[in-house]
């Protein structure tokens, strides 16, 4: 499989699947639990702290972002789980129709852009150590984030509109996709076996 699940995402990864290695402490086994399983795929508290860390570097602005805390609020947590769990649907549908390929050259803008966010090589090493990434794991991420925008794309289709287009009407086709959206993600998640386990925010060390 190209992405194995990769919203579980990204490849922040060292999934737990209960057939790994035991863990060599208790904190090693609680930012390591599973915080909720999709069908065949689970998402780890460690995965769920990594994705949090990433959905912040994505949405600073690049080169000027503060050193951050991988550490969230409980609904900010839940917030990002949701994303993550929307994206392993829509990925699995993906694969489904054979949605697979990628463009290299998007895949590497995405990998550029992404290191450009960090203030200096120094910070972008600490962050792959940190969660144990190399370069395959972020091109997993970024693939899997590509190949969702694909789907999304083909399954929600607006009718076209002429060029120079008012802003009030480009802004009743935003209103319109993301109503779209919505409702496809529902559908994805109507059919699937969505579980959620009690958990508490553990704080990781860096």
């Amino acid at each position: 499989m190209l992405i194995r699940a990769s919203f579980i995402t990204s490849i922040f990864i060292l999934a737990i699947s209960g057939a790994g290695p035991a863990p060599d402490s208790p904190k090693d086994w609680l930012v390591n639990r599973i915080v909720a399983a999709v069908n065949n795929e689970v998402i780890t508290l460690r995965e769920l702290e990594a994705e949090c860390e990433f959905q912040l570097i994505i949405q600073a602005a690049p080169g000027s972002r503060e050193s951050l805390n991988p550490h969230h609020s409980r609904d900010f947590q839940q917030k990002v789980l949701e994303g993550m769990i929307n994206q392993i649907l829509i990925l699995e549908e993906a694969q489904r129709i054979g949605l697979t390929e990628i463009n290299k050259e998007e895949l590497a803008g995405r990998l550029r852009d992404f290191k450009q966010r960090f203030t200096s090589e120094d910070e972008f090493s600490k962050f792959l150590r940190r969660w144990g990434l190399k370069r395959e794991g972020l091109e997993e991420r970024f693939k899997a984030q590509i190949i969702a925008a694909r789907f999304i794309e083909r399954m929600i289709v607006l009718p076209s509109e002429p060029g120079g287009e008012a802003l009030g009407r480009q802004e009743e086709r935003i209103r319109a996709f993301q109503k779209k959206l919505a409702k496809q993600i529902e559908e994805l998640r109507g059919k699937a076996d969505i579980r959620f386990m009690e958990w508490e925010t553990h704080l990781i060390e860096k």
